[in-house]
């Protein structure tokens, strides 16, 4: 079998070795239609997918818990299936680089670009329960006290990063970190849009966030493998392309409209909970 495309963080990871922990199609970050195999290694599910010409459908045949390993040019999954790397393309726009600040007038269309996208594609759970309380929906009731926890934690994270205090910027994301059901709980969602958008806009005062985003790794046992992989890859600089693709759009003021769509329209409650991370991150922004 031929891999199609790579993520840039596959070949790092797997120097050392690790295991299969999942197999899933259309996942964030990766081309819709493409299958997805989730890496562990050291403990950690990484976001270091392939898309694999060949692999039949659902992963038949990938087991879970399958050693992996990395030798010469393939990727040897279990014992009978290898995968060859062979000029296969490394996934683009996932890499959180820094952009030029925005104006405050751009900044104010990009706001207004957001709210929009979190009205139309609420959901019925997850963070879009959160909108009254945070400010993106005047007319949405006060959200359930189950997620006063979450309003209290997003809430003093964005004081703590407009106000440059990154140790309880890194306290505040505790309660965050696992909270909320799914494959990828909402918290995990929220704070990689938060902390991609900040990284990415921020200028100059994204190295003062640094500290918060390295101690990402604190709570890494409250979440699962797939909600942590997010955080872990954020950590080594990367993100979701759909995630990174979103947050250039409403730096350029071009399609942001589509590609926000795009994004929130991933998952059950996923994209829609990214998209209310970057929200949050222009608010802070924009203090």
């Amino acid at each position: 079998m031929r891999a199609i495309a790579i993520s840039p963080l596959l070949r790092g990871l797997l120097k050392d070795g690790g295991e299969l922990c999942g197999v899933f199609s259309g996942a964030l970050g990766i081309r819709c239609g493409s299958l997805a195999v989730m890496l562990q290694s050291e403990n950690v599910a990484a976001s270091c997918a392939a898309a694999v010409s060949g692999l039949p459908a659902g992963g038949a045949g990938c087991r879970v818990g399958a050693r992996v390993s990395l030798r010469g040019d393939s990727i040897l999954l279990g014992d009978a299936t290898q995968i060859d790397l062979a000029g296969a393309e490394i996934w683009g726009g996932m890499t959180v680089e820094p952009l030029s600040p925005m104006t405050p007038a751009r900044l104010a269309q990009a706001l207004e670009t957001v709210k929009n996208c979190l009205l139309r594609h609420r959901r019925e759970d997850g963070f879009s329960l959160l909108l009254g309380g945070l400010g993106w929906d005047e007319n949405e009731p006060a959200c359930p006290a189950f997620y006063n926890r979450a309003l209290r934690a997003i809430l003093l994270l964005r004081r703590a990063v407009a106000s440059g205090n990154p140790e309880q910027a890194a306290e505040a994301q505790k309660n965050l970190v696992g909270f909320g059901a799914g494959l990828t709980p909402s918290g995990d969602d929220f704070l990689t849009g938060f902390w991609a958008a900040v990284l990415m806009l921020s200028g100059n005062r994204a190295a003062a966030v640094s500290h918060a985003i390295n101690r990402l790794a604190d709570p890494a046992a409250r979440t699962t493998i797939y909600g942590y992989s997010e955080l872990w890859a954020l950590q080594k600089g990367y993100c979701g392309e759909p995630v990174c693709s979103a947050i250039r759009a409403l730096a350029e003021g071009v399609h942001a409209d589509e590609a926000l769509g795009r994004l929130a329209s991933f998952g059950g409650t996923t994209g829609a909970d990214t998209v209310l991370g970057i929200a949050e991150a222009l608010l802070t922004l924009a203090v």
